[in-house]
């Protein structure tokens, strides 16, 4: 009974910091990955026209 009382308080932490929803903290790949290749092309690591065909794949 004693470990019950650990485990399902440990459990509904987990959960909770699992699925709460913290600004900031998106996780959608597709539109990071999206801002990081026009973070890279605004500072002049990507030219114009890999910059065009990395968001269109990405698009896709």
């Amino acid at each position: 009974m004693g470990l019950f009382m650990v485990i399902i308080p440990i459990i509904v932490i987990l959960l909770l910091v699992r699925y709460l929803d913290v600004p900031g903290r998106k996780t959608s790949s597709s539109a990071t990955a999206l801002e990081l290749l026009k973070k890279r092309y605004a500072s002049g690591e990507v030219s114009k026209a890999d910059f065009l065909q990395m968001k269109k794949d990405l698009q896709e």
